[in-house]
């Protein structure tokens, strides 16, 4: 995300590249970083 900060980068995206589905995907980001990914 950071290298690519510039993008429009979709939440789908970011969970497939991290073989997960959106709902986890947040989930886990959330947990790790405090925040959503939207608000990161």
């Amino acid at each position: 995300m950071e290298k690519h900060h510039s993008e429009n980068i979709e939440l789908n995206d970011l969970a497939k590249a991290a073989f997960m589905s959106r709902f986890h995907y947040v989930r886990i980001f959330k947990q790790m970083y405090g925040v959503t990914p939207r608000s990161y």
